[in-house]
């Protein structure tokens, strides 16, 4: 299980257990199953168990096993998505944590304690839209399941509102928590740039798409982190899906590579 999965990683896997030449089932889920946060050193602090989790299967036909590894474990909570690409497009998370720690670095930097939803103000949350409209391009290109950022807020923590500002106001008020980053060298980029922001940029670019937000947003934290995040990220080259059309792309994500 790849708990959540972040730019086909399933697939690297795939890639890695076919030279082996064994073909095991690669579960794939689009968001962790909790929202958490270490406590101490041997306690969690769990804030919510989400709702729900779209997971997909690699191989695709092993779907319906999937769902029932999953549900077995963890209750009934999973719905099933046709493909592996389909979950990875679906991963929110870089859209709602780059922006709003590059919009508070300040923040982060001095080590405060705050909210990431209390901070997430009208300006910063129009920056997370831009960000999550052109993630959508790109789904809708490749013809998999259109999730937004504020539907997925609604159906995993049951946020309300008609807007984003809305919708993270209702998210604050539910969690009451977890605390923002508090680093400069932050997963929220140092994970999300690389890893998800260029694997979005690579998908359209073989599409032909223009994602210039999310570009200047990879340009952006390559500049001030003094990384070259395409360079170390989910690139088509890197996935083994260079050179492949719309629907190679698609069918790789459901078949994976045989053993």
């Amino acid at each position: 299980m790849v708990h959540p999965v972040t730019g086909l990683s399933s697939l690297l896997l795939s890639r890695m257990t076919a030279k082996r030449n064994v073909a095991p089932l690669i579960i794939d889920a689009s968001t962790s199953l909790f929202t958490a946060r270490k406590a101490g050193p041997a306690t969690v602090r769990i804030l919510k168990i989400k709702d729900v989790i779209d997971i997909a299967a690699i191989p695709a036909r092993r779907g319906a096993e999937a769902m029932m590894r999953m549900s077995a474990i963890y209750g009934d909570r999973f719905r099933l998505e046709p493909n592996a690409l389909a979950v990875s497009l679906n991963n929110h998370n870089p859209v709602y944590h780059v922006p709003p720690l590059l919009c508070n670095l300040s923040r982060a930097e001095r080590q405060e304690s705050w909210m990431i939803w209390e901070c997430i103000t009208p300006g910063v949350a129009k920056l997370v839209k831009l960000a999550d409209d052109e993630r959508l391009l790109v789904v809708r290109h490749y013809g998999t399941t259109e999730i937004s950022v504020a539907d997925y807020f609604r159906q995993a923590h049951g946020a309300e509102g008609d807007d984003l500002p809305a919708i993270f106001a209702s998210v604050a008020k539910k969690l009451k928590g977890p605390i923002g980053p508090q680093a400069f060298d932050h997963r929220f980029i140092t994970e999300d740039v690389p890893y998800a922001l260029v694997f979005f940029d690579a998908l359209a670019q073989a599409a032909g798409i223009e994602m210039p937000i999310t570009r200047n947003l990879i340009e952006l934290t390559s500049a001030l982190y003094e990384r070259d995040f395409v360079a170390e990220g989910h690139t088509l080259e890197r996935l083994g899906l260079s050179g492949l059309s719309s629907s190679g792309i698609i069918d790789k994500t459901m078949n994976g590579f045989a053993a």
